[in-house]
């Protein structure tokens, strides 16, 4: 696992983003989320790790993670939370990220029962391991940046005409042949998108 420098044709800061893959991978998957969105979660616990164990481990596949708050009050404070996680773990061990973002997944709860408050998701963190102090630092200092780096997430998502979570853009890297999914579809329909803008 990697994290990435540069600005995608898609206008994604790769230095803003958690990656998930190789650097060199042939595709790019795009990949915009909300923790408050009960589909997400089925896409982080059930598929997402069917495609780590394939199209990830074997080279093909590079996963760009970006956010797209847009179903409550918290999504936006868990959007920055999971962007100063990033921030603190990306250089030293990026995978403690997406250890910490199962976690949240896995404690998604019912609609307005505030289990995605930022005491809660301290918490989460805690648990995780990851340093809270340097977290909190993060959000009181960077806070603007940090807003800007999602807003401009979103930019691509509206221009891709992306409306909801999750979403997905495939997009092999040198021919430029892309795909687009939405929703938390089966793997195989993941599979087969991968395998046709890979040959495309």
């Amino acid at each position: 696992m990697h994290s990435a420098t540069g600005t995608t044709k898609f206008d994604v800061k790769l230095d803003q983003s958690p990656v998930m893959g190789s650097n060199d991978a042939p595709v790019d998957l795009y990949y915009w989320s909300d923790y408050l969105c009960p589909f997400c979660q089925t896409f982080a616990m059930k598929i997402h790790p069917q495609i780590a164990k394939s199209a990830i481990a074997d080279g093909t596949l590079r996963v760009v993670f970006l956010q797209l708050p847009n179903i409550g009050e918290n999504s936006f404070p868990a959007a920055l939370m999971a962007k100063c996680v990033w921030r603190q773990v990306a250089d030293d061990d990026p995978d403690l990220f997406w250890k910490w973002h199962h976690a949240v997944f896995e404690q998604q709860g019912e609609e307005g029962s505030g289990w995605a408050d930022i005491k809660n998701l301290y918490k989460i963190t805690e648990d995780v391991g990851i340093d809270t102090d340097a977290i909190t630092t993060c959000i009181e200092n960077r806070q603007d940046k940090i807003r800007k780096d999602i807003k401009a997430e979103v930019t691509v998502a509206d221009r891709e005409n992306i409306k909801g979570t999750p979403a997905f853009i495939f997009y092999n890297r040198k021919t430029g042949t892309s795909k687009k999914l939405a929703g938390a579809q089966p793997y195989a329909t993941f599979k087969q998108a991968i395998q046709t803008v890979k040959n495309g």
